[in-house]
């Protein structure tokens, strides 16, 4: 009579499975996930121009892993979507979009309904604690714009104290608060005490103040490139001063998700860096702001390493 060694058979049957566990990576990788999903899900902001916009009565793609809750490629343009769609494209997979509240895009914790924000989102010490950061695909200098007939302020300190507009939860509010914390400079606050009048996005502070000097408004704090665009659009401001300071945006990845998000986020910053040396990013902000000047070297140069966000 032939004796069975169970013990035996239970290691073999524990190594068995251990090992095809350790090369089914589904459950442990976020990137594996996303390329067995075969889409990724991009959150985006909605009606925030030249970054991103719908196409008014445009059809959803073909063919399409995006759900019914989600946008596809062809309903959704800008240069974020811009952006977003050759990060899918070169991990090979459908880009769907999304549109959340910003302060659920910042804050973490997405419970796996998005996979990656591409939204203007800029690296700052508190949002780090919440979210990883790849390289920057654009740097934003944030300027004061007063209106035309202005001509109470001759420099940014003269704002202390005055009604400035801007978004709320952004990074130009907390600067206003004087609580932005930059994980790569110092920053310092020309002005002080203002009275803050926060908006869902920049482009209705710069309606308000379009009404007029001191009606609703004494100034707005935003990114130069939306107050070129207003600038070219025919809106009666004009710019009060330099740049205050330089974020840099980029594409963030929550911390708190299933699935290990690390090869995910190292991968990101390899596209990211191969549509800089690509030209592409250029291109694209030659055609969506088509202004003379260069918010992409910047952005290029810096550091994603030096943040030491992970291994």
């Amino acid at each position: 009579m032939k004796i069975i060694n169970i013990t035996a058979i239970i290691v073999c049957i524990s190594a068995l499975v251990y090992s095809v566990e350790a090369f089914d990576d589904t459950s442990t990788d976020k990137l594996s996930e996303i390329m067995k999903r075969g889409s990724i899900i991009i959150a985006i902001a909605i009606d925030y121009p030249p970054m991103s916009d719908l196409i008014k009565g445009a059809k959803r793609s073909e063919n399409t892993k995006c759900l019914s809750n989600e946008y596809t490629s062809s309903e959704v343009m800008g240069f974020e979507i811009d952006v977003a769609k050759e990060v899918a494209k070169r991990l090979k997979v459908d880009p769907c979009f999304v549109s959340f509240e910003w302060g659920e895009i910042v804050s973490g914790r997405w419970a796996g309904r998005m996979d990656i924000a591409i939204c203007s989102v800029s690296i700052t010490s508190e949002r780090m604690k919440s979210l990883y950061f790849a390289q920057p695909y654009s740097s934003e200098p944030a300027v004061f714009y007063v209106h035309k007939n202005n001509t109470r302020f001759k420099h940014i300190a003269d704002l202390s104290g005055q009604k400035i507009g801007t978004c709320a939860g952004c990074i130009f509010e907390y600067y206003l608060e004087g609580t932005m914390e930059l994980p790569y400079e110092s920053t310092e606050y020309l002005v002080k005490k203002s009275d803050i009048i926060a908006y869902d996005t920049e482009i209705n502070s710069i309606k308000d103040l379009s009404l007029g000097d001191g009606v609703k408004l004494d100034a707005v704090l935003i990114d130069i490139f939306l107050g070129r665009k207003a600038l070219s659009d025919g809106m009666p401001i004009k710019q009060l001063g330099e740049p205050v300071f330089y974020s840099y945006v980029a594409p963030a990845i929550d911390k708190k998700q299933k699935g290990n998000p690390i090869p995910f986020i190292k991968k990101i910053n390899e596209i990211i860096m191969q549509l800089h040396h690509d030209g592409v990013l250029n291109n694209l902000s030659s055609t969506y702001y088509k202004i003379d000047l260069d918010n992409i070297t910047p952005a290029k140069q810096f550091d994603i390493q030096s943040l030491g966000q992970y291994p």
